[in-house]
């Protein structure tokens, strides 16, 4: 099977799975916000290149035959690794925003490991950070992170 046949294929399980899950053509293309004409056009592209018939009319509404239920486990594990991939790999990559971080001094270049780590995991994260001599103020809005390094009190008794 060539590198076409199997996008082709991997699309229309996905709509195979919908009229299934939803009875029909009709339902599934609300469902998958599209057209009844399409899904029907993915499903029949999907029963020529398995050169079977994947789906019969009932009193129920469409039902897989035979060889539509053996099929579907398949559109099941489609869905599922679209879903992983959705939720569990690319979920870092659409946060986004600015994040200003105040540091006291000397705190900042123990920061740029972490930093670096963190947008690695988040690219589309900008970072300014603040250098100030003394504590931050946090009420000035000047910064979302305060970062404040406290020198130890010296006994002088």
């Amino acid at each position: 099977m060539d590198i076409n046949s199997r996008k082709t294929v991997i699309k229309s399980l996905v709509y195979f799975k919908a009229v299934v899950d939803y009875g029909g053509y009709t339902t599934a293309a609300r469902f998958l916000e599209n057209e009844e004409p399409y899904v029907l056009r993915q499903v029949r592209l999907l029963e020529n290149i398995f050169r079977v018939k994947l789906l019969s009319k009932s009193s129920q509404g469409m039902v897989p035959t035979h060889e539509g239920e053996e099929l579907y486990p398949y559109a099941e594990k489609a869905e599922q690794l679209f879903y992983d991939l959705e939720t569990k790999v690319f979920k870092n990559h659409n946060i986004s925003g600015d994040i200003k971080i105040s540091v006291t001094d000397g705190i900042g270049i123990y920061l740029i490991p972490q930093l670096l780590e963190f947008h690695t995991t988040y690219p589309k994260v900008n970072i300014e950070i603040i250098s100030a001599r003394n504590e931050v103020n946090l009420k000035g809005r000047k910064a979302d992170i305060a970062i404040v390094y406290q020198y130890p009190q010296t006994d002088k008794s």
